[in-house]
């Protein structure tokens, strides 16, 4: 059956602001554009990236429309209120690393639609470079979860429940394989294989990385059960009765599981209200990157080489992994401390 679909409502699709820009007098055949529709629409794993770049957009606009730019939604935006906003968001305290963000999604959005980047712009470069050089605030941390922190939060939860069996499983795989959020929320089923005490995570086009690259990180069964990712993965799977596609979906609120992928926001909301209900300190300041920097310090701490640490957290160098440690109650600080409150040998002091 032929899709009813016209050339031009498909080129609507995939690019929302058609009906904002002039589109070519002759567009392709409306069976390639379905084609490229389907191509685009599985795509998941842009997912997470599409979010955040609408809400830097949407808080462009806002800020625009609020302090006089004429045609706030218009495109493109000039180069000196995009620089204007850069001083605002740090006159108001924005993190550097927020403003960055905001600027690159603002520049993504004119890239979609055509437009040439004004973000590029010197004049916006030159601000966000003297930020940087006058930037003394340090970047808040998210809060590291240790062994102890994760043993805590998965035994809190019901695994037995959708809700539960998800969490559990995205919070022990997230922390076994140190992945990041986007890596996390949007495998698929087939990126992943279960052999016997064995899991293995292929992630396709990582940070930083073309998306024909592929990664391959493995978890280790824990023969005790309680910090299992095999298991975790498993029973969610065999629960939802997921057989392709996104493994972490996101559930209604009748508690039936949705065809799509879980959003980075919502595991964020997921982790820390498990944290915060789980009892653990700091809770306020866990997120997804909890688990990435939780993993690093605890390897850190049973005495896992650096470059090990580096190679499984996919990290570019040595100098970048040590950043995600946090060294605070580290044995071998802690040793230190008590060596010289006891008076004995530092050695000895473990």
């Amino acid at each position: 059956m032929e899709s009813m679909d016209t050339p031009q409502s498909l080129a609507v699709a995939i690019i929302p602001e058609a009906d904002t820009i002039d589109l070519p007098d002759t567009l392709p055949p409306a069976d390639l554009l379905e084609q490229l529709v389907n191509l685009i629409e599985t795509d998941t794993r842009r997912q997470s990236t599409r979010q955040a770049y609408a809400a830097d957009v949407r808080a462009w606009e806002t800020w625009a429309e609020q302090n006089g730019v004429e045609d706030p939604a218009g495109r493109p935006a000039h180069p000196i209120w995009v620089a204007a906003w850069v001083a605002d968001m740090a006159h108001r305290g924005n993190a550097l690393a927020t403003i960055r963000r905001r600027i690159a999604g603002l520049g993504a959005d004119h890239k979609a639609r055509g437009y040439a980047d004004p973000t590029t712009h010197p004049i916006v470069g030159a601000a966000l470079d003297k930020l940087a050089k006058s930037n003394t605030k340090r970047q808040k941390q998210a809060r590291a979860l240790k062994r102890d922190d994760i043993a805590r939060i998965v035994e809190s939860l019901d695994d037995t429940t959708l809700a539960g069996a998800r969490s559990a499983a995205m919070i022990l795989l997230g922390w076994s394989c140190a992945l990041r959020v986007g890596e996390l929320v949007n495998l698929q089923v087939e990126d992943i294989a279960l052999a016997g005490d064995r899991l293995t995570v292929q992630i396709v086009g990582g940070k930083a990385r073309n998306r024909d690259a592929v990664d391959e990180v493995t978890a280790s069964c824990d023969p005790a059960g309680l910090l299992c990712p095999i298991d975790a993965v498993r029973n969610w799977i065999e629960l939802a009765g997921i057989e392709s596609g996104p493994i972490f979906r996101g559930l209604t609120k009748h508690h039936t599981i949705r065809q799509t992928a879980i959003s980075a926001r919502a595991f964020g909301d997921i982790i820390r209200n498990a944290a915060k209900a789980a009892g653990v300190t700091a809770w306020v300041d866990v997120s997804p990157h909890s688990l990435r920097r939780g993993w690093a310090t605890e390897a850190a701490n049973h005495g896992v080489p650096a470059n090990v640490i580096k190679t499984h957290g996919r990290w570019s160098n040595t100098a970048t992994a040590e950043k995600y440690i946090d060294s605070t109650g580290s044995p071998d600080r802690l040793a230190a401390v008590r060596s010289v409150i006891t008076g004995t040998p530092y050695g000895e002091a473990f």
